[in-house]
């Protein structure tokens, strides 16, 4: 899978789980490996389409 086409399955993923997750929990849905996941969080976050909480343990991620 290439990196872009990575964008829209956190997205779904994070739908799935009703829109905020740990990664753990949402490492499970992914099929290929998580360093392009981490990047496609990087780039979500930058779009403002995604947000990482970090006053919690562990790190979720969640929708905007």
């Amino acid at each position: 899978m290439k990196q872009k086409e990575t964008l829209k399955y956190i997205v779904a993923s994070l739908n799935k789980v009703g829109g905020r997750a740990p990664t753990r929990v949402l490492e499970t849905m992914w099929t290929d490996d998580s360093y392009n996941y981490r990047w496609g969080q990087q780039i979500l976050r930058q779009q403002g389409i995604i947000g990482i909480d970090k006053s919690v343990w562990p790190n979720e991620w969640y929708l905007k």
